[in-house]
């Protein structure tokens, strides 16, 4: 029987936990959330942000 990987991380999900965290949203609180490292946050953040979803305010603030 084979064990299961990790489980990938969903756009979907980055926007929930923003959406969950509020205004206290950062990239380290994102990532710690979805178990990922805060530069895979950053990178999926600015691809959010890109298409008008997220707004990245820089030192790690997100909304």
């Amino acid at each position: 029987m084979r064990g299961h990987g990790p489980l990938r991380v969903r756009r979907e999900h980055y926007l929930e936990a923003i959406y969950i965290l509020g205004e206290g949203a950062s990239l380290s609180r994102v990532a710690g959330m979805l178990g990922v490292k805060p530069s895979s946050a950053l990178k999926v953040v600015r691809e959010l942000e890109a298409e008008g979803l997220v707004v990245y305010r820089g030192r790690g603030a997100c909304g």
